[in-house]
């Protein structure tokens, strides 16, 4: 109630993220804007695919070298310039040092544990064939963040219980305090 208040007398950011049927979360594709927080000023951008950065390309280039980053919130790193990620100083860096084209491509989504990280491989990033994927993970919260998806009888998560459902998806699509 608080947020719709808020929302509705207050400006807003244009939103980010929308509900995805798999993964719980994804962002908004082909966003390109200035993010500003009381500590930064970033430049991000979304692709169409709903990551961040350039558009991936389903076909590697012959001698390229893809890595798959999957993370949290410091993978997806909205508060400094998408050149400015760790997704692309460290693909700029290897193929400076290497001379072979490396691609990084940045499967990062803020709020995501291990299991949604997995869900993010699975749908997602194995579509691109990675030689290596990354995988960033912050013992702060991302175990916790896995307790936001619920574990059938035997303990595990499975992909259906990921889904969201109309009425969560409405409000991961249009209020940020229930995303997660």
């Amino acid at each position: 109630a608080v947020e719709l208040l808020v929302r509705t007398l207050a400006p807003q950011e244009r939103p980010l993220f929308a509900a995805d049927p798999l993964i719980r979360t994804i962002h908004k594709s082909n966003v390109d804007t200035i993010r500003k927080g009381s500590e930064y000023q970033s430049h991000i951008r979304t692709n169409t695919q709903g990551f961040v950065g350039e558009d991936f390309i389903a076909k590697k280039p012959p001698g390229a070298y893809r890595i798959a980053a999957l993370g949290d919130s410091f993978t997806e790193a909205f508060d400094v310039d998408v050149d400015k990620s760790f997704s692309a100083l460290l693909a700029g860096m290897l193929t400076q040092a290497r001379k072979t084209p490396y691609q990084v491509y940045n499967f990062g989504i803020s709020g995501s544990g291990s299991t949604h990280e997995l869900l993010t491989y699975t749908k997602y990033a194995a579509a691109y064939d990675p030689d290596l994927v990354l995988w960033q993970i912050y013992l702060g919260n991302d175990l916790a963040d896995d307790l936001l998806l619920r574990a059938d009888g035997t303990g595990t998560s499975t992909v259906t219980e990921a889904r969201t459902g109309a009425l969560r998806a409405f409000l991961s699509n249009n209020f940020q305090a229930p995303r997660f």
